[in-house]
């Protein structure tokens, strides 16, 4: 057989064929439908399987930097819709595609991933009844972790002042929704514990669609919560909303006004007919924002005696900013 001019070696042929897989546009962005088999998370951080139906098999790679929106841990035999592109790793001659999304078939990724998740604390024992504190009786300052201009702080300012008025506000200011929430809670819910003055932690937010609650599904947050030392009520969406985080606090209150409503301190002393000292202060603790300012709302105290109003708001003046504003009547028989 005679000689050819030009002799090519494997990595020119892999070359050239991963050229001509690159050069048609139906393999550059395509859906695949297939079960999951082959699977290995690589300490890399990259995940390698298979995709499979009846009759074959197709290698796939998911690097990292997009596995990290994966929001559930992919396993063997789950039915699964890949997203992405195919090209021939040279090394080993081999097609494979090259993962940019992954969903699991027939149900959403962020509910696997909260059952995947609800079901792997349980087990770990985070919602076991003899975990959780006992919430304080008569807390004299309480931490609440949420976002200032929320509704939810809102609700809560206005059950606390019509109920409670000896209660001291702590307002530790967190993103409650998108990628950066997650991490804020956890730092807000460290933040209280190293104080020595807060006896109860709310953490809290509005409703909102289940990817603007995700953060309150987190394992960092779930954990941070388990974790506390201080007692931890969870008041996070509308009453049919329930969270990684609800099941892990020491008491889950279905709205954050029914969060602010769940102590009663003084039922006793108004049974008595006494009129109380109207205390009510307010402080913003902005550890991550040192230049922002927004405005906490205003709202009125009523007491028996006397109406009074007060207008608080949160001003740049650096890392702490503290409001307070005492309104004091007589403590009398009425």
């Amino acid at each position: 057989m005679p000689k050819p001019d030009a002799v090519l070696s494997v990595a020119d042929i892999n070359r050239y064929v991963k050229g001509l897989i690159h050069g048609d546009p139906r393999l550059r962005d395509l859906w695949v439908a297939g079960e999951i088999s082959n699977f290995k998370h690589h300490r890399s951080g990259h995940m390698y399987f298979r995709i499979k139906d009846s009759t074959s098999s197709l290698r796939c790679v998911f690097f990292r930097r997009e596995n990290r929106r994966c929001f559930f841990e992919p396993t063997d035999g789950m039915e699964v819709i890949v997203h992405g592109s195919i090209s021939v790793y040279e090394p080993d001659g081999a097609y494979q595609l090259y993962v940019a999304d992954l969903e699991p078939a027939g149900k959403g990724s962020f509910f696997l991933a909260y059952e995947q998740l609800k079901e792997k604390l349980e087990k770990e024992g985070l919602f076991r009844e003899e975990c959780k504190q006992k919430i304080p009786f008569m807390p004299r300052k309480i931490g609440l972790i949420t976002s200032p201009s929320g509704a939810a702080l809102q609700d809560i300012l206005t059950t606390v002042k019509k109920r409670f008025p000896h209660v001291h506000l702590l307002v530790v200011e967190s993103l409650v929704q998108g990628p950066g929430a997650a991490p804020d809670i956890v730092r807000a819910l460290e933040m209280l514990n190293r104080r020595d003055d807060v006896e109860l932690i709310i953490l809290t937010r509005g409703g909102g669609s289940i990817e603007d609650l995700w953060p309150f599904n987190d394992e960092a947050v779930a954990r941070a919560v388990h974790c506390s030392s201080l007692p931890v009520i969870a008041a996070v969406g509308h009453e049919t909303d329930f969270t990684i985080a609800d099941f892990v606090a020491d008491m889950r209150a279905p709205t954050p006004t029914a969060a602010a409503a769940s102590r009663r301190p003084f039922a006793s002393f108004e049974a008595r007919g006494y009129c109380m000292v109207f205390s009510i202060s307010l402080m913003v603790i902005r550890p991550f924002k040192l230049n922002s300012s927004s405005t906490i709302g205003s709202f009125s105290i009523l007491c028996r005696r006397r109406i009074s109003c007060a207008s608080l708001s949160v001003v740049p003046s650096g890392a702490v900013t503290s409001l307070s504003c005492v309104i004091t009547s007589l403590i009398g028989r009425v």
